[in-house]
């Protein structure tokens, strides 16, 4: 009977001891510090950005196309506006060899055709100064379109154009796409360009001389780069070519009865000028031949050879 009682009165004991282990395991565990989450989100870095733009990422519901600055020094770009018009989606853009109005020798980015006016140009995120000028007369449509000769190609890092998306936080002028131009801004170093060109017919010929150099001062929280670029292009003339000089373009077709009444007897479709002889007068909407044919020896009406303005053309205009 005691033994019985002993053995009770261990299994007590020991289930006591067990019982109370957790109970100072707790009590350590509450006594640790614990950090808050305001002293973790303390230690992280606070990054405050000038633009809404996210991040590139990896995936994404629409296409972003990036040009880096290795690639605009293999193809030898001199020009950020020309590297981007290499591309499929930029199209009719405003550029010095085009028709120029008032601003002349401007660059405009022009997305997917729809007017330079609905391209958002960005530098580093931000809105740039615009280059378009006030006025009907420009070739561009009224917008707050940015010049990208006033970027340097030697300070550019990277250029990201994005496809449409943009508008619902820039606005109208981000309907077609948005070209983000990323600069070189933290450069240490220097680095001189100089580059050259000329077409196989020894004209039209091209210089660019370009230089940065950048500094990284108290320890990498200061940088001061400072780049420069000039471009010089001699151009080319309409008629410096021989196919241009043959100045063919498109004419009416006339038929059998307005051949007759408007040109001297004898001119035919073998010698009236047209690049293709077996095309014959247009007479009728079945007969094949079509309403419009190239012609050899355009020249503006109301012109003379030597480019004298006619009466002519002075009564039409009144």
């Amino acid at each position: 009977m005691n033994k019985s009682r002993l053995m009770i009165a261990g299994s007590a004991i020991s289930l006591a001891l067990f019982a109370s282990l957790p109970s100072y395991a707790q009590d350590a565990a509450d006594e640790a510090p614990v950090a808050s989450e305001e002293e973790e989100d303390a230690d992280q870095p606070i990054l405050v950005t000038g633009s809404r733009i996210r991040l590139p990422n990896l995936e994404s519901i629409e296409p972003t196309t990036t040009l880096d600055n290795r690639q605009l020094r293999e193809r030898n770009f001199t020009n950020v506006a020309d590297a981007l018009n290499e591309l499929p989606g930029i199209r009719g853009s405003v550029t010095p060899q085009g028709a120029q109005g008032f601003g002349q020798g401007v660059n405009f980015v022009n997305s997917y055709g729809l007017g330079s006016n609905r391209t958002l140009t960005l530098i580093n995120g931000r809105r740039f100064v615009s280059s378009n000028v006030a006025t009907i007369f420009a070739n561009a449509g009224a917008g707050t379109q940015v010049d990208l000769n006033t970027q340097p190609s030697i300070l550019t890092d990277k250029i990201d154009t994005l496809s449409v998306g943009g508008a619902p936080i820039y606005g109208s002028d981000a309907i077609s796409g948005v070209v983000n131009i990323f600069q070189r801004t933290r450069f240490d170093g220097a680095e001189v360009l100089f580059q050259t060109g000329i077409t196989s017919r020894g004209d039209s010929a091209n210089y660019n001389f370009s230089g940065i150099v950048g500094k990284d001062m108290l320890d990498g929280r200061l940088n001061v780069t400072v780049a420069f670029s000039r471009d010089e292009l001699d151009g080319l003339a309409y008629n410096s070519r021989e196919f241009l000089r043959r100045r063919i373009g498109g004419a009416t077709n006339p038929s059998d009865a307005q051949n007759t009444a408007l040109r001297f007897p004898g001119i035919n479709t073998t010698n009236d000028g047209r690049l293709n002889s077996g095309i014959g007068f247009n007479n009728n909407a079945t007969d094949g031949f079509p309403g419009t044919v190239l012609i050899r020896n355009v020249n503006i009406p109301f012109l003379t050879r030597g480019g004298l303005i006619t009466g002519t053309n002075l009564t039409g205009a009144g």
